[in-house]
């Protein structure tokens, strides 16, 4: 499978903390080291600019790798020697949406930077440093033991357990849970080092989200080929919306789904831009204005439009909205040195990509709008235990009126309130011309009555020469006498700045 992704890569140093029944891992992120390389694995590089990816430390026989975090695989990988590794005698491989790795596979005592735990003999792939991966970088797969091509390649035995694997069967005390906390970049704080925060968690819930235990538990959707197995399930019927609140009519490609109305997802922080049906992808990008589709030789196939319409998508899993951020719908086209034009960051799917297993990839673009629990249950190999089924919790952490503010102080545009994160551009300026074409012809018969009124008006008074004063027709009107917000373009106002905006009123 390939996706050609672009990507804006950070990297992410992230320091442990241990806690009494698991691990909180906690990020901020820095922008990607200037060594001309870096991992990509999850998504191709476009020219300077590559992958949003997060990582932490760990080590292994002694030595520290700073290996990306992906809940879309299930294997360990590192660049580099690794003092007194032990060799199985078996060659793996491992191949991801864009590219692969391959090299023998190793035992060696392995921790988590901070946590007080050490699995001993964990198994990984020792890769040879190159250009893209240089020595000291890896990769940690956080899917289930299924997936793990080293566990295959050593006949399903124990001794190819993936390091959460071994940690959930080893210490008891360690819920066999993680959990998930993309964050997006701080637009107020010139600090590029604080830009990409994350959390990372070993059964342990972040305070500030431990509602997430009371969401609905979404279960795990089985693959049709075990090594296939991700971290995927049904997103509600119908479950998405676009722009203007309508819903998108979707229909899945999955053989074996129970339900053709729900799409199946993968939940995958290896992947920037999340990876949606076309029709999907047309849904959320062809009515806004200025929108084309593109197949750029440097992009691959992509929706682009101007900055600054604002897309808004909402996502609904078991019952639980989750609205994106206008500015994770899209982004700035990395191959243009201007920000003038933008990508929508929810691109359309490969025909041939999903396997028959899923209809589409939820990267960091979604990621960054939802907390994500992933509990293993009986997708930690090896316990003879009687235990549940493995599923996942979501939890929105985007506030859809907050986000309309941010989006505006960024891109400069969208005055008008996006009511309840779901109006586009496109329905917004559709529905502001219509109203406008009747409040003109409204105020053209209001004003014909008044104008006549007042010429009847003036000739009574000069008729009466009366005492009393009536205010002339060459004088300002008094503040909040006349609307003009939909007058002639001719008509000067007795103050320009009256009305804010095409929605406030005086009375």
């Amino acid at each position: 499978m390939k996706f050609t992704s672009p990507a804006l890569l950070a990297t992410l140093g992230l320091q442990a903390v241990s806690l009494v029944n698991g691990a909180r891992f906690s990020a901020r992120g820095m922008p990607r080291r200037s060594t001309g390389s870096a991992l990509s694995k999850r998504a191709e590089p476009i020219a300077d600019i590559s992958d949003l990816a997060y990582y932490l430390n760990i080590t292994l026989g002694g030595v520290e790798f700073e290996v990306q975090l992906d809940t879309g695989s299930s294997d360990l990988w590192v660049a580099g020697t690794v003092p007194n590794a032990k060799s199985t005698g078996v060659q793996g491989g491992v191949s991801y949406a864009v590219g692969s790795d391959s090299g023998p596979i190793m035992t060696a005592d392995m921790t988590w930077d901070g946590y007080d735990f050490t699995i001993t003999d964990q198994a990984f792939i020792q890769v040879t440093p190159s250009d893209d991966n240089p020595e000291g970088v890896g990769l940690v797969g956080l899917g289930p033991n299924e997936g793990s091509t080293i566990y295959a390649s050593l006949n399903n035995s124990v001794t190819g357990d993936t390091p959460l694997n071994r940690i959930f069967l080893t210490n008891a005390t360690t819920p066999n849970y993680i959990t998930v906390a993309l964050g997006r970049s701080n637009f107020s704080d010139p600090d590029a080092t604080s830009q990409f925060p994350g959390d990372f968690t070993i059964g342990e819930v972040l305070p500030q989200y431990t509602n997430i235990t009371s969401q609905p538990q979404l279960n795990i959707t089985l693959a049709q080929n075990g090594q296939n197995q991700h971290w995927m399930v049904l997103l509600d019927s119908n479950g998405v919306t676009a722009g203007n609140g309508t819903t998108v009519q979707t229909t899945s490609t999955v053989a074996a789904t129970s339900d053709k109305s729900r799409l199946t997802f993968v939940f995958d922080t290896g992947f920037t831009f999340p990876q949606v049906p076309a029709d999907v992808a047309k849904a959320f990008y062809g009515s806004v204005p200025g929108a084309e589709l593109i197949n750029s030789t440097v992009e691959g196939e992509v929706w682009v439009m101007p900055c600054v319409e604002e897309v808004n998508i909402t996502f609904s899993f078991g019952g639980v909205t989750i609205p994106i951020h206008p500015l994770d719908a899209t982004m700035q086209r990395p191959s243009l040195n201007n920000d003038s034009q933008c990508m929508g960051t929810f691109e359309p799917i490969a025909a041939d990509a999903a396997g028959g297993d899923y209809d589409g990839i939820l990267g960091m673009a979604f990621l960054r709008n939802a907390y994500l629990l992933v509990n293993f249950g009986d997708f930690v190999g090896g316990n003879t235990s009687s235990k549940a089924d493995g599923y996942t919790q979501l939890l929105s952490t985007t506030d859809a009126a907050a986000a309309h503010a941010e989006f505006v102080k960024v891109r400069g545009s969208g005055s008008l309130p996006a009511i309840g994160g779901e109006v586009s551009a496109s329905s917004v300026g559709h529905k502001i011309g219509t109203a406008a074409k009747r409040i003109a012809i409204i105020a053209g018969i209001v004003g014909g009555v008044v104008l006549l009124a007042l010429i009847g008006c003036c000739c009574w008074c000069c008729k009466r020469r009366s005492g009393g004063r009536y205010r002339q027709l060459n004088e300002p009107a008094p503040m909040a006498a006349v609307d003009v917000h939909h007058a002639p373009t001719n008509y000067v106002p007795y103050s320009e700045t009256q009305y804010q905006t095409a929605w406030d009123h005086r009375g």
